[in-house]
């Protein structure tokens, strides 16, 4: 059952292992043998609600662009499908790839910019964040991370792959496609100077212009 957890009353069922909240709020002793059937019964209650829930977890789900309503749409790397990239580590170390399940709601001209970096930050591709730790030497306790040498990007949607260099100082590599109406993969990969592949883009805004 992985990482699921069920709860009812003082128990809880967590990795196949069972406490009694109510007398180990530290979660420390495995109560699973002394209680077969309270252990039996959440398993079960586990099976159950998978056997309901994941046929619509494992349908495909798209992001619409150029929606009336939202012509610009804002694309995060936990939404895409690959490998995870879902916390401030991931997304500084910047070396997960992943691309996402889109739908064209109107063909048109879009502009596709791609960052690692949240947009409001102002921050450079190639930028890394300065990280304090209490814990580090008296002599280390400020360091960068996440310096990522971006030199190119590649974006991939539609049956059509574009590429375009990065500038040093740049904040994103931008691109204007056109999109036909339907369900596509956007897919996004930076490379460094001589072409390897780094990373794909933390952010992409994908704007209808016309």
């Amino acid at each position: 059952m992985g990482d699921a957890v069920v709860m009812q009353g003082p128990w809880r069922l967590l990795k196949n292992r069972l406490y009694n909240v109510h007398e180990d709020l530290e979660q420390s002793t495995d109560v699973s043998k002394e209680h077969p059937e309270i252990h039996k019964k959440l398993v079960a209650a586990y099976e159950e609600w998978l056997k309901v829930t994941e046929p619509e977890y494992k349908k495909k789900r798209y992001i619409d662009l150029g929606h009336p309503r939202a012509l610009t749409t804002m694309l995060y790397s936990c939404d895409w499908q690959g490998d995870f990239c879902d916390n401030p580590i991931h997304l500084t170390q910047s070396h997960y790839f992943g691309a996402w399940d889109v739908s064209v709601v109107k063909a048109g001209t879009y502009r596709i910019e791609l960052s690692r970096w949240p947009f409001e930050s102002g921050k450079a591709l190639t930028e890394g964040l300065y990280r304090i730790n209490p814990n580090w030497a008296a002599t280390d306790k400020k360091r960068t991370m996440g310096i990522v040498p971006i030199a190119s990007a590649t974006l991939e949607v539609a049956g059509v792959t574009t590429k375009a260099k990065a500038k040093p100082g740049d904040k994103n590599v931008t691109f204007e496609v056109e999109l036909p109406e339907g369900n596509h993969q956007l897919k996004t990969i930076f490379h460094d100077a001589s072409g390897k592949d780094l990373c794909s883009a933390n952010y992409v805004r994908v704007t209808l212009i016309k």
